[in-house]
């Protein structure tokens, strides 16, 4: 399990640094949305990005999931 954990970690280190077709991180992206809708509380700055993170870990679970069960089938697959 731990080995799980460290692999979704290093991916999302990694692809939280990917920037998008608007030259911004997923980040920087929730940030300007924050700025423009005047969210300009530190506190509530933080909760938001506390909530973005657990997000994003969700995310990278379920594709990490769904790999891992397409994995077991082809395996099941090739056992018949």
């Amino acid at each position: 399990m731990f080995w799980v954990q460290s692999q979704i970690r290093g991916k999302y280190q990694s692809y939280s640094q990917v920037q998008s077709s608007l030259s911004m991180t997923g980040a920087e992206v929730a940030q300007a949305i924050l700025h423009r809708m005047e969210v300009e509380n530190v506190a509530e700055n933080r909760e938001a990005k506390s909530v973005l993170q657990a997000a994003a870990w969700t995310y990278v679970a379920t594709v990490f999931y769904a790999v891992l069960q397409l994995i077991q089938l082809l395996i099941m697959s090739r056992s018949r």
